[in-house]
């Protein structure tokens, strides 16, 4: 019963890894690699436009 349970741990732990590793690899790629187009379905000026515009500011500097 020991044995059992310490394979599959063992095994628990090994794909654990193994999906860890092939994450970092996945993460490693440039992306956006081209501009995006950030849409506000409202008016120029407004409140929502504001903050808009902040936050596309500051997506622009990373």
């Amino acid at each position: 019963m020991k044995t059992i349970r310490l394979l599959t741990k063992a095994v628990t732990v090994a794909v654990a890894l193994g999906a860890s590793l092939g994450i970092s690899c996945a993460m490693a790629q440039a992306y956006p690699n081209k501009p995006i187009k950030f849409v506000v379905p409202f008016s120029a000026g407004s409140a929502t436009d504001i903050v808009a515009r902040t936050v596309a500011e500051a997506m622009g500097k990373t």
